[in-house]
């Protein structure tokens, strides 16, 4: 019976049991064993998003099992039938990124995110991410994320922009400047409860 080497369903199984909040260890083992040798198709990275999107919604699961859905999405790279989509390495880091960032690893998060951001050499993305992190509280690697989404979009060919020149200039320095505010006011308030 090769049902579990189906893709997909290996990654059903656990996102039912998440949301059932009815997961234990050995669920994660045994996804992360049989996606070393199950062949991916189309529908396995759909499987997988919808897991690592279920996942993000229980912020205690992820602090309890974190490093297995870090090591499913790890054990997915290692997997070479992931790289059919061709836009799969860049969604991979972008999860690692998700799963880091509901663990409180802000640092982990960003290098995940950055990876992510140089894989896909794309604008949109990079400013999806960087207004993510900021939305999350995490202002200075929010900044630091703006700054590196600036320099790939200054590499990128005119042709491959979805929106105008004039739209991404406009978008990022109001971006930058919402979270410069947000980070001025953040320290201001610790300067303040640190002289009490």
């Amino acid at each position: 019976n090769n049902m579990p080497n189906n893709g997909m369903l290996i990654f059903q199984l656990l996102e039912l049991k998440i949301k059932k909040q009815s997961v234990i260890e050995s669920d994660f083992l045994f996804t992360i064993n049989t996606i070393k040798s199950h062949r991916a198709d189309p529908q396995a990275i759909i499987g997988l998003r919808d897991l690592m999107t279920e996942a993000v919604k229980h912020p205690d699961i992820v602090k309890l099992y974190g490093k297995h859905l870090i090591k499913i999405v790890d054990s997915t790279l290692k997997n070479s039938s992931y790289r059919v989509n061709p836009a799969f390495e860049k969604l991979a880091y972008f999860f690692r990124g998700r799963i880091f960032s509901v663990s409180n690893d802000t640092e982990e998060a960003y290098q995940s995110y950055l990876k992510s951001l140089h894989l896909s050499k794309d604008v949109e993305h990079g400013l999806y991410m960087s207004v993510l992190i900021g939305n999350e509280g995490d202002l200075i690697h929010a900044l630091k994320l703006l700054d590196e989404t600036e320099n790939i979009y200054k590499k990128q060919n005119l042709k491959e922009l979805k929106k105008s020149q004039h739209y991404y200039d406009g978008i990022i320095q109001q971006t930058r400047q919402n979270m410069q505010k947000d980070l001025d006011i953040e320290l201001q308030k610790q300067g303040a409860s640190s002289e009490s």
